[in-house]
C-alpha cells in the first residue's frame, strides 16, 4: 500500500522513500554551499504551519539597504501522512495556509519561485545546515525560539 499525505484540497502526495531522502540530502548540501558562496546566511525553520511558513518567507524576503538578499531559508516539515503535503505545496510557491492578508500568497511566490530563497524539506537534517534556527515547541505555552543551530543541535 502506497502511503500518501493528503492536502486539504484532496490532492495526494506520496510520502518520500529512503532513496528520496538521500537525494534530498544531496540537494540540501548543494543549495547550502551555493547560497553561502553568495554571502547569504542560512536559516532553518522547523514546522511549516501558519507561523513557521509565513515567518520563513518573511526572513527569506529580507534584504540589506542596497536590496541584496540576506538569507536563504530551509524549512522542515516531517514526512507524516498528516502534514507532508506542505513540502511540495510550498516548493510550488503556494502557501499551505489561508490568510486574510493578500501579501501572504505574493511573498510565497516571490521567495520560492522568483528569488528562490526558501525551500521546504522533509529531512530534519536540513536544520543542521542552518546558521540560525527557529523552532516552535510546547512547554506549557507556545513559544518560538530563534538560536544558533550549531550550538543547539550538534
Amino acid at each position: 500500500m502506497l502511503k500518501v499525505s493528503i492536502a486539504p484540497d484532496g490532492k495526494e502526495y506520496p510520502l518520500p522513500s529512503e532513496e528520496d531522502a538521500q537525494k534530498e540530502r544531496e540537494i540540501l548540501k548543494q543549495i547550502t554551499a551555493e547560497q553561502k558562496a553568495l554571502g547569504r546566511k542560512i536559516v532553518a525553520v522547523q514546522g511549516l504551519g501558519f507561523v513557521g511558513c509565513v515567518m520563513a518567507t518573511v526572513v527569506a524576503d529580507a534584504t540589506d539597504k542596497d536590496g541584496n538578499p540576506l538569507y536563504f531559508v530551509h524549512g522542515h516539515q516531517r514526512a507524516s501522512q498528516r502534514s507532508y503535503w506542505k513540502v511540495p505545496v510550498i516548493n510550488s510557491g503556494i502557501p499551505p495556509v489561508n490568510s486574510s492578508d493578500p501579501e501572504v500568497p505574493a511573498i510565497f511566490h516571490r521567495t520560492v519561485v522568483e528569488k528562490k530563497k526558501f525551500s521546504g524539506y522533509q529531512r530534519r537534517k536540513c536544520l543542521w545546515f542552518g546558521r540560525y534556527c527557529s523552532c516552535r515547541y510546547s512547554a506549557g505555552c507556545n513559544e518560538t525560539r530563534f538560536w544558533r543551530c550549531r550550538k543547539r543541535l550538534l
